[in-house]
């Protein structure tokens, strides 16, 4: 994960965040020296070295991260902060891959409704967090395009290519599903000891983490960001299938409009408390991303 930090003329903020930065333990004297005594050096290192330690290589080699802490918001940078507030956020732009159908038939081979549990529990965990590419957005894109395509003549409609979305999902993901979050976790629970448990293991930290939902600040989000985070994890059900297609093709104008921080937390490093919140809240991000790409490197191997 790449990490920067910007700001204006707001040094004492700076200064304030490299104290936080001290009292969780994020930079030390030798940090202070070898960053030339620098606020700004500083608090950009002690955060690289801080990931580095706890993530390693994981993050970067599936995800493309990047962290940012500044006294201003928007595309550009320009909008300022209230004096004092420093604005923590982490933008993606390269999600991550998880080819999931392979170990769903894993799970499914163990109990008839466990892949399909397993597969609902994982991706509405995850939305509390981050955004998601899966078959819902790929079915909502072939919608889109069937209607587009009503709306030509007979002979441009052949020129639309709509995926298959129904035929690339598995038999048991396929009719309607009326459980809830609850009922999911408690099929996955069950196979705790089974023959996939570090999956089932590691799904259930996911779930545990996510419980409480991300909560970005709405008013900052709204005003200055178009539209939802880019996605942060493609995942679908074998290579080149029709939910990775629907994505390669929307993909070519996700970068036209003005995207929210997949992550966004705004604080006063000089209030105890706010700063608490802060580091707690990307914390809790780093621990979700780091337990989810654990898990995809392990499923993309089944």
């Amino acid at each position: 994960m790449q990490a920067t930090y910007s700001h204006s003329e707001n040094t004492d903020t700076l200064v304030e965040l490299c104290r936080v930065l001290v009292e969780h333990d994020l930079g030390d004297e030798a940090l202070w020296n070898s960053s030339g005594k620098q606020p700004l050096r500083f608090a950009s290192s002690a955060v690289k070295q801080a990931i580095a330690e706890r993530c390693g290589d994981l993050l970067n080699r599936n995800v493309n991260y990047e962290l940012s802490i500044q006294d201003s918001v928007g595309s550009y940078g320009d909008d300022e902060l209230r004096t004092g507030l420093l604005a923590l956020s982490v933008e993606c732009s390269g999600c991550g891959y998880l080819k999931i159908g392979p170990a769903l038939k894993v799970l499914e081979q163990e109990e008839a409704g466990l892949g399909a549990a397993f597969y609902h529990l994982l991706r509405l965990s995850l939305y509390r967090w981050l955004r998601l590419y899966d078959h819902t957005d790929a079915e909502a894109y072939s919608e889109n395009l069937r209607e587009w395509a009503e709306q030509e003549d007979e002979e441009a409609r052949g020129e639309y290519e709509i995926a298959d979305v129904d035929g690339a999902m598995p038999s048991f993901l396929r009719s309607e599903d009326r459980l809830q979050l609850r009922d999911y976790r408690a099929i996955v629970r069950r196979h705790r000891c089974g023959r996939s448990k570090s999956w089932i293991e590691s799904l259930l930290r996911i779930a545990a983490l996510t419980r409480v939902p991300c909560r970005s600040p709405r008013e900052v989000i709204d005003a200055y960001w178009d539209d939802s985070p880019l996605p942060a994890l493609l995942i679908c059900f074998h290579d080149q299938d029709a939910i990775a297609a629907a994505f390669d093709a929307e993909a070519q104008s996700m970068h036209e409009a003005s995207h929210e921080p997949t992550y966004l937390h705004v604080f006063s490093p000089s209030s105890p408390a706010e700063a608490e919140q802060a580091y707690r809240g990307f914390s809790r991000f780093l621990a979700i991303n780091l337990e989810l790409f654990t898990l995809v490197e392990a499923l993309n191997q089944a």
